[in-house]
Formats: C-alpha cells, structure tokens, sequence
C-alpha cells in the first residue's frame, strides 16, 4: 500500500493507515482544502468560505457566526458595561475615574475594569492614605500612633516630599502626555522633567514637581541615565525660582 501524500510505500501496515508519517499527514490535511457555504446563525447571512479541516471535521462546518455579527456583539458588550460600569474604553485598554479625587485610572482588560468598580477601587494615592487599607493600620499599630498625620511627622522629610510628589503625580491627567499608551510593556517610563530630588534640595513645593507640566514620557534607557540631571526647566517651576 502506499502513501496517500508523498506516494512511498508504506512497510508497517495497520489498519486505517493512510500515510507513512505524521510529516505527510499533516502536509496532506493542510493541502486539501474543502470549500462549504456557511450561514450564521444570527442574520442568516450566507457566505461561501475556504478551509483545510480534516474530513473528520467536516460536520461541524456551516453553522459559525459571521464577522459583522460579532462585531455587533463586541460593540454591545462594551456599551452596556459603560452604562452599567462607568468605564470606556479606546479599542486597547480602559478607563474610569476614581470615586475620590476623580483622576483617571487606566486597566489592561476589561475584566480589570469591572472588578474596579464593583469594589469601588480608589486610585493609589487615595488609597495609600486610608484608614480602611489594612497595610496602614499595621503601619499605625507598628509605631502607636492613632492617625496618619502623626505617622507622618515620624518620617524623614525626604521621604515625606517623595511621598506627596508621587501622590499628586498619580492625580494628574497622565493619559494626555504623549506615548503613555506605550509606559507599561512598551520601554517607556514616567519621567519628571524637573527631578523630585533636586525640587527637594531647592525646597520647591510638591503641587509643582508633581504637575502635569512638569511630567513626560520617556524610554526607559534614556529616563535611566537622566537621573537627577536637570535638562530643562519648565516655566512653571522657572517662574517660582525667579520670584524667591
């Protein structure tokens, strides 16, 4: 007997073998291609389409949902989730606004987003300073104290600048700079133009290290080797220094 593909004899015959390898069944099944008229199941549309299936599978053909209809169905889904949700979305990720100090807040997934607003998520800034977030009340039992801003006068200055600078850095519109898209996975990478260390040693306020003018998006590699350098000034933080 020989083989159904590649036309070589085939020496260990069993029954139902067709090919001498795996190799040429494979090829086989990928070659022939079976044309079948497919009617969706939504509109009823008709359409005539192309595949390389196994005969096995023939079947289960002709009963798929057309591309317009699912389409149609993605669409739906995401409305519904807005009006339901409170959250939209540009085709890539979404977004929502923290119930707090409404900051925009930007999730990878769809499911990421409804978890949010079923558990009323605030944004990190918000929440790093509630009483309600477990870490805090350690934090609060560890050095007995009874409220955060008693916490608060235990810290280094330094650290207490840092802090409020990422937590009005978090606040701004940071979907307005450009390739924020590209910060996470993409080699990009928050960048304050004017350095949190030296707005610390100059003793500028934290509202303006943390501003949105004051904010880009650079690749990670360069933001690296900038530092704490000073490039550029913005005009914000050059008007403050030229009226002290």
């Amino acid at each position: 007997m020989n083989c159904k593909h590649c036309n070589n004899r085939i020496l260990n015959i069993k029954p139902g073998k067709l090919y001498c390898s795996v190799k040429c069944r494979k090829d086989y099944n990928r070659t022939k291609t079976y044309t079948y008229v497919n009617t969706c199941p939504v509109c009823n549309k008709q359409d005539t389409r192309v595949t390389t299936l196994h005969t096995k599978s023939k079947s289960k053909l002709g009963n798929s949902t057309c591309r317009s209809c699912i389409n149609r169905q993605r669409t739906y889904k995401l409305r519904l989730d807005y009006n339901s949700y409170n959250f939209w979305t540009d085709e890539s990720r979404y977004f929502r606004n923290c119930p707090i100090c409404n900051c925009i807040l930007e999730y990878k997934k769809r499911y990421y987003a409804k978890l949010a607003c079923d558990n009323n998520a605030k944004c990190l800034s918000c929440s790093s300073y509630g009483i309600e977030n477990g870490k805090i009340v350690e934090t609060l039992r560890k050095y007995n104290v009874n409220s955060i801003d008693e916490y608060e006068v235990l810290l280094p200055k330094k650290t207490l600048y840092y802090k409020r600078v990422w937590q009005i850095t978090n606040k701004q519109p940071l979907t307005k700079l450009n390739n924020y898209t590209l910060r996470r996975g993409g080699g990009y990478a928050l960048d304050h133009i004017y350095p949190i260390a030296e707005g610390f040693r100059n003793n500028i306020p934290a509202d303006l290290i943390g501003s949105i003018d004051n904010l880009q998006m650079l690749p990670k590699r360069i933001n690296e080797i900038k530092s704490d350098r000073i490039i550029q000034i913005p005009k914000l933080i050059q008007n403050y220094l030229d009226n002290i």
